[in-house]
């Protein structure tokens, strides 16, 4: 539900803002995602997998409390920063989105608490209510002539949103008063998390930022748009390889059962990625039009060079739901490190050439994602394997 209606909002939104808005909001969403990623610690994850133990929980939010000051001070010095290099208009748009997301941390480990217990019915309902008020209000927005801006608004009202819907399945007090003793364990596992969280937002984030400094916000706009709609079929299983797969692996105690389960949805998601690819790279020309409008005619060569996102990012996502559940954090942040430094150093040798074709840029996702995925994979085996031999 939550990626349909995304996918609804997005077309409506494309016939009435230009690819130059969206790509636009999507540099400075590179902009805050990179800079969050000091404090990108995801603890909620700890919450996920935590079977259980209970004790966890106000210990995470002392670290939310103060993740979420670090991320408000940060979003305040980089829009100095951007207002003094002559990029007001980005800087106007890191802090309505940044100041929304500073909150994630807290609001993520609401959630976290949530699943880990196995409910996820507090999902479903702020979906309702956050994707359906943030439509209605960009699509007034858009209409009111607010253009980029109006992308802005649905971050806050997914906030309220987010706060209103947990404090009504919360079995315990939502913000409860921080501690500061017994932090040990949640710092070894905070360190490979941090790894694991940072390098996944600079991945997700620095080809964007690299294309809108170097090719153009336009530009950025095509790759944008065909990044997030061209794995198509990822978008609708995604919980195959999120949080409901770590919190139900996480719970097994079976080492037979948690295979049977890896088997199923590795055969669901590689098999819908792989006709996704085929959708994509062969009725793009047709697809992309008539889902998004005429405007975006230009990005049909794009979604084509992305048609097989989808299956990579299966490819990787499965392994890692593995290491999620059995918290191998520290292995996950340091393959995702290597693979952080890898892009980048292949960005940074190679500017002037991939500068000049978006192209080359998505080819190279789709090569890390390869080769991320296979040592996630090695490793991910071999936990599999320790689990058997450990229930034995």
């Amino acid at each position: 539900m939550q990626q349909g209606s995304a996918l609804v909002m997005s077309m409506v939104l494309a016939r009435l803002l230009t690819p130059e808005h969206f790509g636009q909001f999507a540099f400075a969403m590179a902009y805050v995602q990179l800079s969050f990623m000091p404090i990108s610690f995801g603890l909620d994850q700890l919450l996920v997998s935590k079977g259980k133990n209970e004790g966890d929980y106000p210990k995470v939010m002392t670290v939310a409390y103060l993740l979420t000051a670090l991320g408000i001070m940060i979003i305040a010095g980089l829009a100095v920063w951007l207002h003094g290099a002559g990029k007001d208009l980005t800087a106007a748009l890191c802090v309505l989105y940044g100041l929304p997301e500073a909150l994630a941390p807290v609001l993520n480990a609401i959630k976290g608490d949530l699943e880990g217990s196995g409910n996820f019915r507090q999902n479903m309902e702020g979906l309702l209510w956050s994707q359906g008020a943030g439509f209605v209000a960009a699509v007034v927005g858009a209409l009111s002539g607010l253009g980029v801006y109006a992308l802005c608004v649905p971050a806050w009202l997914t906030v309220l949103s987010r706060i209103l819907v947990y404090r009504r399945y919360a079995t315990r007090r939502m913000f409860p008063t921080p501690v500061f003793s017994g932090l040990r364990e949640i710092g070894f596992h905070g360190a490979g998390l941090w790894l694991n969280n940072a390098a996944q937002i600079g991945m997700s984030r620095i080809d964007k930022w690299f294309i809108g400094t170097y090719t153009g916000t336009e530009a950025l706009g095509y790759y944008n748009r065909a990044f997030n709609y061209a794995p198509l079929s990822q978008m609708f299983l995604m919980s195959l390889t999120t949080n409901p797969s770590v919190a139900a692996l996480a719970r097994m105690e079976s080492g037979e059962q948690q295979k049977r389960y890896l088997a199923k949805i590795t055969t669901i998601s590689l098999g819908s990625g792989a006709l996704s690819f085929l959708v994509w790279f062969f009725g793009a020309q047709y697809l992309v039009v008539w889902m998004f409008g005429g405007q975006w005619i230009d990005a049909i060569p794009v979604f084509k060079a992305l048609a097989a996102l989808a299956f990579f990012q299966s490819f990787l996502g499965l392994p890692r739901t593995v290491c999620m559940a059995y918290r191998r954090y520290v292995y996950m942040g340091v393959v995702r490190v290597f693979s952080l430094l890898g892009i980048f150093l292949v960005l940074f040798f190679l500017k002037d050439v991939l500068s000049k074709s978006i192209f080359l840029v998505a080819y190279l996702v789709q090569l890390e994602c390869l080769i991320e995925g296979l040592f996630l994979w090695a490793g991910a085996i071999f936990y599999i394997n320790g689990r058997r031999n450990e229930i034995r």
